[in-house]
């Protein structure tokens, strides 16, 4: 997540709920997240952040929680899928 600073995840564990919230901010100042794209396979979830030209209609600030299947055991990000959780 090289384009991402103060890039935190973390997950909340609930009876029978789990949430990941992630939080950071775009590295470009010019650029805001215009969508999130989240798939699951298996026991992997994997998450996409499209950007374009910041404005008012975008930001750079990421703010986001995803509900998380309790089959799923590593999250990556990115088409490369890097690992950045791990159960």
């Amino acid at each position: 997540m090289n384009d991402i600073r103060n890039f935190e995840i973390t997950v909340n564990e609930a009876k029978d709920n789990r949430q990941v919230h992630l939080t950071g901010l775009l590295g470009n100042s010019a650029m805001g997240i215009s969508d999130i794209k989240i798939t699951s396979r298996n026991d992997e979830l994997n998450i996409v952040l499209f950007q374009k030209l910041a404005g008012s209609e975008y930001s750079g600030a990421l703010d986001k929680e995803i509900p998380l299947e309790s089959s799923i055991k590593k999250i990556t990000y990115g088409s490369e899928r890097k690992v950045i959780w791990q159960d």
